[in-house]
């Protein structure tokens, strides 16, 4: 009984340590990603029926269409 115990132990630390090594690696390739996708948006040019606003209660920026009189956040 003692081994079998000793033996869960060993794999749950080994499990542990697998699961914050893969939250670190996740956390870090979702941040590149995030940037990524910022810069591309960032860069792409609205079309000029698109006017940005903002929430004067939330501070939240969102879109205006002139054309269709419709909002995006």
């Amino acid at each position: 009984m003692l081994e079998w115990h000793c033996m869960v132990s060993v794999e749950v630390a080994v499990t542990t340590q697998s699961m914050t090594t893969e939250s670190a690696d996740f956390k870090r390739q979702w941040k590149h990603y995030a940037s990524t996708l910022t810069k591309a948006c960032l860069k792409a040019k609205l079309s000029d029926e698109w006017v940005p606003q903002m929430d004067v209660r939330t501070g939240t920026c969102y879109y205006f269409n002139l054309k269709t009189a419709t909002t995006q956040f």
